[in-house]
């Protein structure tokens, strides 16, 4: 696993469980869109479970283990970013910190996912039958 794959999955993490903790307890605005509190609760267990994946890669931070978890991030941030930015002009006062923060974190997590799965000679997907880096 790079080192700021690494890093950046510590990152992710940390942001889960903040995010998907308040969520299950129902903080309000967490999400950059309002949801019930039974809705947001569950979306918080989702959340968690995201963080324990990623705990997962770090325990075991094989490329098969990585290369997965940012594939899935690209089609994450691709669905999400247009919708995201559509909101930006008419958000409510009180969303607009969540919306900036969550749009934050799919640019960088799509950016990051890009390099390591297209740019970076080391790590990008190759042409079938190619290997993939054992580390």
């Amino acid at each position: 696993m790079p080192t700021l794959a690494r890093a950046s999955f510590a990152f992710f993490v940390i942001a889960l469980i903040i995010a998907g903790g308040a969520l299950v307890l129902k903080t309000p605005n967490i999400l950059p869109w309002r949801v019930t509190p039974e809705l947001g609760v569950m979306s918080g267990w989702f959340f968690l479970g995201a963080a324990a994946y990623f705990t997962y890669a770090l325990l075991r931070p094989a490329w098969a283990n990585t290369a997965g978890q940012l594939a899935g991030f690209l089609a994450y941030d691709l669905i999400l970013i247009v919708p995201f930015l559509q909101r930006l002009p008419t958000i409510a006062p009180e969303l607009q910190i969540s919306l900036y923060i969550y749009i934050a974190v799919v640019v960088y997590s799509g950016l990051l996912a890009l390099y390591y799965l297209f740019l970076n000679p080391a790590t990008r997907i190759r042409r079938a039958g190619a290997v993939m880096p054992a580390t």
